[in-house]
């Protein structure tokens, strides 16, 4: 067995790009909006750093042609018009059926993502191509999101002559006590975004992933747009100019071998008597080849392997690669992985600077920097703020072409040390989610503060501790904001209550009769007071949280009647059904103004006598519900003529009660009113104004106070409606 001695330096000399766009095709002569976009290379870049004559465009949703074709090439000549500083050669969609090799299928793979992957192009330009002209000229198209360089990283590691055959490291993140609780891993998937592997090495090749839905067989028999993806893919073949992609991953020389150490740092074949172990134990890694056989430094499709990786089963993505050009095709990349719930673990960078490393920088990513054996920072280390954790990174032993093995060391080498650790962790905890896991190892880690003083902050929590990891037990703290005041009949909602661990929180309510608890969300039961606790038990490593109670007052409601109007009434007709609710569905009560014109029954109104009156509808309210403003509607009794007011022509005024006076029904309504009384000779005895059947009536006496002699008289009644003169006559008995 040969060893090979090595250890990583990386040299990544990295734009500095905050500009972003989307492409698709046919749009580049329509709806042109000069705006202020510009874009211009980093000072000290050259064209080693992107790969010449291409372009990542990234069209706006809102784009014409945004949506994605089922081929994902776009005829040349639609753009040769379009753009004035070059002329397009070719324009491929990133992620939609990539069809520039003959080992893609016809089949789509992803189309209306929502974070606008099928909306990424590819263009490639013919001949010496401006890289800043064309890109400030596609930035002037308003359905532009971004246009970038398609950037190439460097894998992040320096060669060494040491020769440190052994695995002390291991010791250091305490990986023995960590396998006295789990040693199996198998479940898991890291994906090995890198230079490749060696498929052949006795120490890797049972750990890797087998896409056993997909034979070699010329068929692409999964259907996922990748013919005969057996064994992972390389996306570049042997130049990263001129990228032809096949399903081949396995490294060709010792020159590119880089991916084959991150491999066996992430998940050697363990516990088999020979060769390396790996904390995972065992593993599967789903290896895809980014950079080209002929240049072992350089990553030239290190994104489009994340997302590879993240479609094809893996929850953690390594990346020992980076620069410092951000990148926002790249950004897009890691929120696709991390939607599809991966965790990416990626080299914070080898230049001993505190500059942003990307991937190693963008949200959601776990950066790693690099200590030696004494938990110190590596000398060649990147370091900031954006650290997320440290790994031990110097003369790391393990797997090399061509079944060897040696020493390298590197950022590179402290990120797949990392990923095995969350590979073991998952085992442990299934049920987590990958962010989940990857707080579990940040938070997990140890204290080095003390041995890097001239760092303070800026290697990250600590240096990985995988025992701890999975065995101390680890506070949750539950944060709960005041509960705002609610309403009698509103809609379940969510208490709103957060917990660090995202492990779920149980609610309870006090007082049942206010509310309850509904599958995780306040069912308002009733008006009053109650207190909500939210609480959350624990589960390893999670101790039990402190409750957090807050009140909950739910106020009662407003309720509204509805009244419809009364239809004219008879006099002594059958009594009439209201139509009268409340909001509340609580009954409502009725009343009128003047029961001897229209009296009240529950929701029924019956006629009695000619003449106005108003119905009164209420409701009290109760426990729950505010007292309703009352409503009225005016009903009106007419005679069976339909006469407004009605004459009883029978007057007997002996004081008994019966008769005493001249009844005339419905007349106080109309009080603008003159009634007369004439002897059968037609004589004038009585004239009474404003009569009311109170004290303006007529009793028989003239008006001169004297008695009528009993008899017939005539009557007449004159009043107004709207305006207009009415008249009534008719004759009366008068008798003693």
């Amino acid at each position: 067995m040969k060893i090979f001695n090595y250890v990583s330096l990386m040299r990544i000399p990295l734009l500095i790009f905050s500009i972003v766009f989307i492409f698709s095709s046919a749009i580049f002569a329509q709806n042109v909006n000069p705006a202020q976009r510009t874009f211009s290379l980093s000072p000290g870049l050259t064209g080693k750093d992107y790969i010449p004559g291409v372009i990542i465009v990234k069209m706006k949703a809102s784009a014409p042609s945004a949506t994605p074709k089922t081929s994902s090439i776009t005829p040349a000549s639609e753009f040769t018009l379009s753009l004035k500083s070059a002329k397009v050669e070719s324009v491929i969609n990133k992620f939609v059926n990539p069809t520039n090799n003959t080992n893609r299928a016809a089949t789509p793979i992803q189309q209306n993502d929502p974070g606008g992957l099928d909306r990424i192009y590819e263009l490639k330009f013919s001949g010496n191509t401006n890289i800043e002209e064309v890109i400030n000229e596609l930035l002037q198209n308003d359905q532009v999101e971004y246009a970038e360089p398609s950037y190439i990283y460097r894998t992040n590691y320096i060669p060494n002559d040491a020769s440190f055959a052994n695995q002390s490291y291991l010791n250091i993140v305490k990986a023995p006590e960590a396998w006295d609780l789990i040693r199996n891993s198998s479940s898991v998937i890291i994906g090995i975004v890198d230079t490749g592997s060696d498929m052949d090495h006795p120490d890797l090749a049972a750990n890797f992933y087998i896409n056993t839905a997909d034979p070699v067989d010329g068929i692409d028999n999964d259907n996922d747009g990748y013919i005969d993806n057996n064994i992972g893919w390389d996306f570049v073949g042997l130049s990263g100019t001129n990228r032809v992609q096949d399903n081949n991953p396995s490294v060709t020389s010792d020159t590119t071998m880089h991916g084959v150490h991150v491999s066996g740092i992430a998940s050697a074949v363990s516990n088999n008597g020979v060769g390396v172990a790996s904390i995972a134990f065992n593993a599967k890694l789903l290896i895809v080849k980014a950079g080209a056989d002929n240049d072992g430094s350089s990553i030239y499709a290190g994104f489009e392997g994340i997302k590879y990786a993240a479609d094809h089963g893996a929850k953690i993505i390594n990346c020992s690669w980076g620069g410092y050009s951000t990148s926002s095709f790249g950004q897009d990349v890691i929120n696709y992985a991390i939607s599809k719930d991966c965790l990416i673990i990626s080299s914070a960078g080898n230049d001993n600077r505190s500059t942003p490393s990307y991937p190693a920088s963008y949200p959601g990513v776990i950066s790693v920097a690099s200590v030696d054996n004494l938990d110190r920072k590596s000398s060649f280390s990147n370091y900031g703020s954006r650290i997320s954790i440290s790994a031990p990174g110097n003369s790391i032993y393990n797997t090399l072409y061509n079944n060897t093995y040696g020493v390298f060391s590197g950022t590179s080498m402290a990120s797949p040390l990392v990923a095995s650790a969350a590979a073991l962790l998952k085992s442990y905890y299934p049920a987590y989610t990958m962010n989940q896991i990857g707080s579990l190892l940040v938070n997990s880690a140890d204290d080095i503060s003390a041995k890097n003083p001239g760092f303070p902050g800026q290697l990250g929590t600590g240096r990985l501790n995988i025992f701890r990891a999975l065995s101390q037990s680890l506070t949750q703290t539950i944060t709960f904001p005041a509960l705002a005041a609610k309403t009698y009949g509103d809609a379940d909602f969510d208490p709103g209550a957060t917990i660090n661990s995202s492990l779920p929180i149980t609610y309870t309510s006090s007082n049942t009769s206010v509310a309850t608890i509904v599958s995780g969300k306040i069912h308002i039961v009733g008006a009053g007071t109650t207190t909500i606790t939210a609480s959350q038990n624990g589960s390893a490593p999670y101790t039990a949280a402190t409750p957090v109670s807050r009140e909950l007052i739910v106020n009662k409601a407003a309720q509204v009647i509805t009244f419809s109007d009364i239809p004219v009434l008879i006099r002594g007709g059958a009594a009439v059904t209201l139509e009268v609710t409340s909001s509340s569905g609580l009954p409502v009560s009725l009343n009128s103004s003047d029961p001897f014109v229209a009296s009240v029954s529950g929701s029924s109104v019956l006629p009695v006598r000619v003449g106005k009156a108003i119905i009164t509808a209420e409701q009290a309210g109760n426990a729950n519900y505010l007292p309703a403003t009352s409503v009225t509607q005016n009903v009106q009794v007419t005679d069976t003529d339909g006469s407004v007011i009605k004459v009883l022509a029978a007057l007997s005024p002996n004081d008994d009660g019966i008769n005493d006076f001249l009844t005339i029904e419905g007349i106080k309504d109309y009080t603008s009113n003159n009634v007369s009384v004439f002897t059968s000779n037609g004589v004038p005895v009585m004239q009474i104004s404003n009569y009311n059947n109170t004290d303006h009536i007529f009793t028989g006496k003239s008006k001169n106070g004297d008695t009528l002699p009993q008899g017939t008289y005539f009557y007449l009644v004159q009043f107004n409606i709207d305006g207009k003169q009415q008249r009534k006559a008719g004759y009366l008995v008068l008798k003693y």
